[in-house]
């Protein structure tokens, strides 16, 4: 018991020492990244409120131009600076590990590894942290001073500073663990840059591979797959949305945040053990723990590959354009990654049996896609499985194609998704159904896109532009839920022609005539007068806003449920004899306006749709249009109950037209 507590407190002794030396070591820098964030944070954010504070008729400053503000700062300048000082911070503590002589000297202190590692490891963090914090308290204290702190700030301040936190100490870890396993400075920063910007990219293009190739295949392109092993990358998660001005709040899925707790842990345990094993020879030793190297490199191989052979794809919309660039890329990549490590050409040709095994896995990969990875293209489930399905169709299809005649293109199916204010999908503008006579009909769709695709191109063909991420193709989506519980889905590229979409087109007017598919289908069908702010109303030649009562915003969203599965309007060939068949009739489109958030009553058809939440709602969704057209009879009869003149939208302007 003796010897174990003596054992401890020489630990904690030599820990304390190291700690305090290496902060005198960092002292500088600590001062100076804490001095650069308070001018890229505190202070740039002083300045936005006064400027909007200055601005005219303008005297207050809304709390959302500060929750604006501090969040594009987090991403665009707080981040950066981190990944920056966090690259200077290990070079300073760890840069000893790289030369012969320092580290001969470190290891011949009377101190254990153990202790010295994590002793330099602390007073890395602390030199992160505590300024980063610091700068925090400070725009905290700015939000207090102009009036514009409030809990829903306070609360999401506090969840992006914890990710911000989490973060930190990841990149550090990380950056700590690839010193310990290099054995020069220069291999350190290959190995770091390589896997940070390769793993994402890699991972990014399979999936897209496979869309492009795999039909029915539609990936989620999930987070935490993209950014399992690349912590600079996955710092700027909960930003990216704020620095391309989207409207994503910067939520972060509970998976990734569980990931990116164990992984540093993970990572400060791997860096324990090599420390304890690595040998001072390792010092200014390229060929030191090879296989590191190996793997870091045939990830660098594998997504230059890829990344090439698709870029040339775009120019040249080309396979073999395609197929050439992945071998040039790879091969390039290896050549400039193996020439880096080993700081020249000595050992190149022996390389190159570590680069067949990325390329003979990508062939493999590539060809299991191409013949329907193991039946996944052809399987499809049988109608006494189901419990419930949901299919999501294109939303602008022509009824007839005959170049002679009018085409009605219908616009009857409002795709959508009803979120909270975080941007996480409550429920999806979607009929669902649950009886055997649609399941055959769906069914039967999807056996129809399955039999269409087999005969046109199998094996199958590189198709870019079935890639949900960078394509352009109208897609049908097949959702089942089946009784044992699980979920079963696929996505199909329709092309805008041919035989296929003309019987495509015939079996989803078929399948989309029943009441209830049409009525869940339409948008109105779950809105309440209290949602919508105002009511566009555009013709050919003019528009108008209105905002009425409650009680005519009921009676409108009642008529345009009524008139589900009409909307829509014609299409006339220019030598079409039918062409004036629509004169006198206004040709008008409905838009509704919904307000930024609303919440259901009890009871209603969206309440029922999203069953236990109860907080405000967000409608996020391809829009809110009903073109109107004669078939629209009960909201045309509305338009004349109510007296609104339309006629006057489609009336040309006399000034500027010819007599």
């Amino acid at each position: 018991m003796t010897l174990i507590t003596s054992y401890r407190k020489r630990v904690l002794r030599e820990f304390s020492a190291i700690f305090r030396f290496s902060l005198r070591k960092l002292r500088g820098m600590l001062f100076l990244y804490g001095f650069l964030q308070t001018i890229l944070l505190p202070l740039l954010l002083l300045l936005n409120i006064e400027s909007t504070r200055n601005r005219p008729l303008s005297h207050t400053v809304p709390s959302s131009a500060f929750y604006d503000a501090l969040r594009v700062l987090f991403g665009v300048t707080a981040v950066p600076l981190m990944l920056i000082f966090s690259v200077v911070f290990v070079l300073q503590l760890f840069r000893y590990l790289h030369g012969k002589r320092s580290v001969d000297f470190f290891h011949a202190l009377p101190v254990g590894r153990t202790p010295m590692l994590l002793g330099k490891y602390c007073a890395g963090l602390f030199s992160l942290l505590v300024p980063f914090l610091c700068n925090v308290l400070l725009c905290t204290l700015i939000g207090i001073l102009y009036r514009v702190f409030n809990c829903a700030i306070l609360l999401w301040l506090l969840s992006e500073t914890l990710w911000f936190l989490l973060m930190t100490i990841s990149c550090f870890t990380f950056a700590m663990l690839i010193a310990v396993c290099s054995g020069t400075t220069m291999e350190m920063m290959l190995s770091g840059i390589f896997i940070s910007v390769s793993w994402p990219l890699a991972v990014l293009l399979l999936l897209v591979l496979a869309e492009c190739l795999l039909p029915g295949y539609a990936s989620s392109y999930n987070i935490a797959a993209i950014m399992a092993f690349s912590p600079p990358a996955a710092a700027f998660v909960p930003f990216a949305a704020s620095m391309i001005g989207d409207s994503y709040t910067g939520i972060v899925p509970v998976s990734f945040t569980v990931w990116w707790i164990v992984l540093p842990i993970l990572m400060l345990v791997a860096a324990i053990a090599v420390y304890r094993r690595r040998k001072s020879e390792s010092a200014e030793n390229t060929i030191s723990m090879p296989a590191i190297k190996i793997f870091i490199r045939m990830i660098t191989t594998f997504a230059a590959g890829l990344g090439f052979g698709f870029l040339l794809y775009m120019f040249f919309s080309d396979e073999k354009a395609f197929f050439i660039g992945v071998l040039a890329g790879s091969v390039a990549a290896h050549v400039v990654a193996e020439a880096l490590y080993s700081r020249g050409f000595k050992g190149m040709l022996k390389s190159f049996r570590w680069y067949a095994v990325p390329a003979v896995l990508l062939v493999l990969f590539y060809c299991s896609l191409a013949t329907g990875f193991f039946g996944y293209d052809t399987k499809i489930p049988k109608a006494d499985e189901l419990v419930s399905t949901q299919i999501e169709l294109p939303q602008l299809y022509p009824v007839s194609t005959d170049e002679n005649s009018e085409s009605f293109v219908s616009y009857s199916y409002h795709q959508g998704d009803f979120c909270d204010e975080n941007g996480r999908i409550l429920a999806s503008v979607l009929p669902t159904a649950e009886d055997s006579d649609t399941f055959d009909k769906i069914l039967d769709l999807h056996q129809l896109a399955i039999q269409n695709i087999r005969s046109t191109r199998y094996p199958y063909q590189f198709q870019f532009q079935n890639s949900s991420l960078f394509g352009s193709n109208e897609t049908v989506k097949f959702r089942y839920r089946l009784k044992n519980g699980s979920t079963f889905s696929r996505t199909f590229s329709v092309p805008w022609n041919g035989t296929f979409y003309e019987e495509f087109c015939k079996k989803s007017q078929a399948l989309s005539a029943s009441e209830t598919f049409l009525k869940q289908s339409n948008l109105a069908y779950y809105l309440e007068p209290a949602f919508i702010e105002s009511i566009d109303l555009s013709g050919i030649w003019s528009s108008q806003t209105l905002k009425p009562n409650d009680a005519v915003k009921a009676e409108l969203l009642k008529a345009l449920v009524a008139d589900s599965g009409k909307f829509g309007y014609y299409v006339y060939a220019e030598d079409s004899e039918t062409a004036t068949k629509t004169e006198g009739i206004p040709e008008i489109s409905v838009s509704l306006n919904l307000k930024s958030s609303f919440i259901p009553s009890q009871g209603s058809v969206l309440s029922h749709l999203l069953g236990d939440h109860s907080g405000p709602v967000v409608y996020k969704g391809s829009g809110s249009n009903f073109p109107i057209n004669p078939a629209c009879t009960h909201t045309l009869a509305f338009f004349e109950k109510e007296g609104w003149d339309l006629t006057a939208l489609n009336e040309a302007p006399e000034y500027g037209l010819d007599e």
